[in-house]
């Protein structure tokens, strides 16, 4: 039998905020420690999805909105 968490509950699923390191637990929408963002935006030039922390854009490279 493989090991496992046995008896123990699982592991909130969330992330660091990219701002301040904070853990926030998955759907929160601005951290509870600085008021960060937690959730992607789009951007303006080209529609693609920007990580909250991001200056750039992934699609295009143009400057994140701040």
């Amino acid at each position: 039998m493989p090991p496992g968490n046995c008896g123990q509950p699982p592991a909130p699923l969330g992330a660091a905020c990219a701002k301040c390191g904070t853990f926030v637990t998955a759907g929160t929408r601005f951290c509870p420690q600085c008021g960060a963002a937690q959730t992607a935006t789009k951007c303006a030039a080209c529609s693609a999805d920007v990580p909250p922390a991001a200056k750039f854009c992934p699609g295009c490279g143009k400057p994140a909105a701040s």
